[in-house]
């Protein structure tokens, strides 16, 4: 419908690439394969698929997808298939115009702070080490819907949405532990569909960004990019052998973000930042705005 925003923001980028625009983000086509780097300045709205239908998402440093709600800035992720518009916070204070001033370190991001780190265990198999870590983020979870229990936000426009951990069931030598070298493929699916076997799912009205996600924006130097390490909803399943003979250690690495990329974390006494990230309805409609941070969608 041409009153929805998920029309609008496909219009646009259109109109951008129609009038080959070096400022707005421009509809691009053609398929990214996965771990592929930004083209020079890109500023694209890509094209994939997810499990509801056709995906469009914001690739490279796009400086069009801010959205105003709730008295907050946050910034359009994609279009999901069936027309939902997935946003993730990008400053809790106030408008989208101002958070350059009001939100230099980029902490405005955030609604806290969790542990969130590596799960070690031996002889207690894989499938109990990765529902371990799964109750560890329990309260994470606890703590994103308490927070959007106590903003302005109408919830009845939100979509119950899922979100997944990126988790196959594979085990994975330690030396492809780091999660920008090896393989997606192997260890995710590469794909923006997220009921892979062996994947755990939540649906809700609130919840963390999917490695698959940050990776497609571009990883680097895009819109999602802050100083802090904020949490990644994956995990990276390592096995290795200890110093003790014969003792086989399992371990469950946290997936995190912040300007250098997706990184992993090691120990269990970090803490990271919790960036919300909710998913409003296929039909809400748009009552002004470009998308610009002077300019913002508004719903």
């Amino acid at each position: 419908k041409e009153s929805t925003l998920a029309y609008n923001i496909f219009e646009n980028a259109k109109k951008a690439y129609l009038e080959n625009s070096e400022e707005r983000t421009k509809l691009n086509l053609d398929k990214v394969e996965y771990n592929t780097s930004l083209l020079e300045n890109e500023k694209t709205l890509r094209k994939d698929t997810d499990d509801y239908g056709i995906t469009y998402y914001y690739r490279g440093n796009v400086k069009d997808n801010y959205l105003t709600l709730g008295n907050m800035c946050w910034r359009i992720v994609r279009i999901e298939g069936d027309g939902s518009i997935k946003l993730i916070l990008e400053d809790k204070t106030g408008s989208c115009s101002e958070s350059t001033v009001t939100n230099p370190s980029g902490e405005n991001a955030f609604i806290g702070k969790a542990r969130y780190g590596c799960i070690r265990k031996t002889d207690d198999g894989l499938d109990r080490l990765v529902e371990n870590y799964i109750e560890s983020q329990e309260g994470v979870r606890q703590e994103l819907m308490n927070w959007l229990s106590n903003t302005n936000i109408d919830q009845n426009i939100l979509k119950n949405d899922k979100f997944c951990l990126g988790y196959d069931g594979v085990e994975h030598p330690i030396n492809e532990r780091n999660i920008n070298t090896f393989s997606h493929s192997k260890a995710y699916g590469s794909t923006l569909n997220f009921n892979h076997n062996g994947e755990k799912c939540d649906e809700n009205k609130i919840g963390l960004l999917n490695v698959e996600e940050i990776k497609y924006a571009g990883t680097k130097n895009t819109y999602l990019n802050n100083p802090n390490k904020f949490m990644v909803l994956d995990i990276l399943f390592q096995n290795h052998t200890s110093s003790l003979p014969s003792t086989r250690v399992d371990d469950v690495y946290v997936i995190y973000s912040n300007n250098e990329g997706i990184q992993w974390n090691t120990t269990d006494s970090i803490s990271f930042n919790a960036r919300p990230v909710i998913v409003l309805n296929k039909d809400i409609v748009l009552t002004s705005g470009d998308g610009t941070k002077e300019n913002p969608y508004t719903v």
